[in-house]
């Protein structure tokens, strides 16, 4: 027999948004054995705002003391963990070969208990079933049809009747079974490293229809992706121009292959070290020449003019007299 501390750890497990009381962890008597769990409504006022039936749940009534449950569960889908102990809810009845509070879990959903279940809010809606699987769960037998409305455990008492419970083990079963529940790693995560995380899902949430993101992150991933593609043609033209040769001895893009050709002394455009730079005597100003001309076509006229224009007057003279000669032909 021991206090089952592992409670807030469960239900957060299975998704649950989780509160303490202070003093849960000893609060109810030491002999909690669970081996299935009790489902109860407050019939506290309907539509009430707050959690007008917690202080009853944690400290009891004239005719009863508390605790009357080990979790109390607001409209708000938020779990309070009350008791780690046997709490006084279910009495007098049995379900399945279980008998006596020391061998269930107490849960206590704030509702009116209408008939009709129009008082249960949405949230309580999704997450009851969450809370009744983690208490299940945690008991070491998940077995879903161990969990059971107080008007099954006893016939004497009318909650949880607008719940029908076949529905509710249907839901405990697939969440059970991993329909559901976060698992894996998430439940060694304390709180606020589950936010954080969910704050990086939220930064790169899918936008329309998935075909985009609309997360700042993803927006900012596709502004790099777009200079990127921006840069593509540029940097093959480029390639085009100055591609390396065979193991950068030359080049062998066009505008390479244009000096070459006209036949300049190698040692005045000499290239560097595996191509990735020039140390040729007269490449500075050639670089230049290319440079203050763009990529786009090579004007073989100009080029020639401002190129002679820049070299000494003996290279200038070889290189427009071998260029004119060429043209020519």
């Amino acid at each position: 027999m021991a206090y089952q501390l592992g409670i807030p750890d469960a239900l957060r497990r299975f998704g649950v948004p989780v509160e303490v009381v202070p003093g849960w962890e000893r609060r109810g008597r030491v002999s909690l054995v669970p081996g299935g769990v009790t489902c109860h409504w407050t019939a506290g006022p309907r539509g009430a705002r707050g959690r007008p039936s917690l202080n009853v749940v944690v400290h009891g009534r004239p005719s009863l003391s508390g605790p009357l449950c080990n979790v109390y569960f607001d409209r708000n889908g938020v779990a309070v963990v009350v008791a780690a102990g046997t709490a006084n809810h279910a009495g007098r009845g049995n379900w399945r070969g279980l008998f006596g509070n020391h061998r269930v879990f107490g849960i206590e959903a704030e509702s009116a208990g209408d008939l009709d279940g129009s008082d249960w809010t949405t949230a309580q809606r999704e997450n009851y079933p969450k809370v009744a699987a983690a208490l299940q769960w945690l008991t070491g037998n998940p077995d879903p049809q161990m969990v059971h409305g107080h008007n099954e455990w006893t016939t004497a008492k009318i909650d949880i009747r607008d719940w029908p419970m076949p529905l509710m083990r249907q839901q405990v079963a697939a969440l059970l079974q991993g329909g559901s529940p976060l698992g894996g790693f998430l439940m060694a995560l304390s709180d606020s490293e589950q936010s954080e995380i969910l704050e990086i899902v939220r930064d790169l949430r899918p936008g329309k229809e998935g075909r985009w993101h609309d997360g700042p992150g993803f927006r900012m991933i596709r502004e790099v992706r777009n200079a990127v593609a921006d840069m593509h043609p540029r940097v093959n033209h480029l390639h085009e121009q100055y591609r390396v040769g065979t193991p950068g001895r030359w080049h062998d893009g066009e505008t390479f292959s244009f000096f070459k050709r006209l036949g300049i002394r190698l040692s005045t455009v000499l290239p560097g070290v595996s191509g990735v730079g020039h140390q040729g005597d007269h490449w500075p100003a050639i670089n230049a020449a290319i440079t203050s001309r763009g990529t786009g076509d090579i004007d073989v006229a100009a080029l020639a003019e401002l190129i002679a224009a820049k070299l000494p007057d003996d290279i200038a003279k070889q290189f427009v007299d071998e260029l004119s000669n060429r043209l020519e032909a």
